[in-house]
């Protein structure tokens, strides 16, 4: 039976894991656009705000394609599921004012290509890459209830 902090616990893992991957992808944008000469206002690029709407979007349907294409032909996104994030759509915008989308689409290419599948890939798992694992570090609380899970665990394992 699950108790209410196993299913807290799994929450906040999923939560963190979450902030992990979206901060990730987030410095694979920031290293690109430093590479592209946009050192001191990378972040600023990169920053999108709750107030941020898609009215204010200049060049909409070229910032979805250069979104998708970065998502099918490279890597920045991790093979992210359920399609590349909308947030980025305010930055390619931004970046095809200044007229460096395409070449942001390029630099992405260089830095994350497309790996090729593995001969040994069985065809049962096309389309399906494994995420990377994530490390999580818990505070001491939450090291101290796992502690007293795995002790309890193993006192009804031995019953």
């Amino acid at each position: 039976m699950d108790r209410p902090e196993t299913g807290y616990r799994r929450v906040s893992f999923d939560i963190s894991a979450h902030r992990q991957i979206r901060r990730k992808v987030k410095d694979r944008w920031k290293q690109i656009l430093e590479a592209l000469g946009f050192k001191a206002e990378a972040d600023g690029l990169l920053a999108i705000t709750s107030g941020t709407s898609y009215e204010s979007l200049r060049n909409p349907q070229e910032a979805r394609r250069l979104n998708n294409a970065l998502a099918e032909q490279t890597t920045i996104f991790d093979r992210h599921r359920g399609g590349p994030p909308e947030r980025y759509l305010f930055v390619l915008d931004r970046l095809l004012l200044l007229d460096v989308g395409e070449d942001f689409l390029s630099a992405a290419r260089h830095f994350y290509p497309v790996e090729e599948e593995s001969e040994g890939v069985s065809s049962g798992n096309e389309g399906f890459s494994s995420p990377d694992p994530v490390l999580v570090k818990l505070n001491s609380d939450a090291q101290e209830e796992e502690e007293e899970e795995d002790e309890e665990d193993e006192v009804y394992e031995t019953d």
